[in-house]
């Protein structure tokens, strides 16, 4: 009887630990597959930005908004893109909801 006491004694801190162990395993899991997801999403936007701006001559800017572009300076981000075409005419589009397509 003592015996079996004991064996269901290690069993369980066995089982314990097992446990505790799938449940880092899965939240790295988890955050891996986050990871993975945003990676995707990014190489699919930036794939997405040197189509459109595959034939940019000149500049490409970034404005934080575009409502006011003209002989504004360009920043490191936003939602405005505007580069030189080849026929020298400007191109811009804006970027207004991240999970509609980018438009011209």
């Amino acid at each position: 009887m003592v015996e079996m006491i004991v064996c269901l004694l290690l069993i369980s801190i066995l089982m314990a630990i097992a446990v505790s162990s799938l449940s880092v395993a899965s939240r790295m899991f988890v955050r891996i597959q986050n990871t993975q997801y945003a990676q995707s999403i990014l190489d699919t936007i930036m794939t997405e930005l040197r189509t459109k701006t595959r034939d940019a001559t000149g500049y490409v800017k970034i404005y934080a908004r575009g409502d006011a572009v003209a002989d504004a300076t360009g920043v490191s981000e936003g939602a405005v893109l505007e580069f030189v075409s080849p026929e020298d005419m400007r191109s811009k589009f804006q970027q207004m909801d991240a999970r509609r397509p980018i438009s011209i």
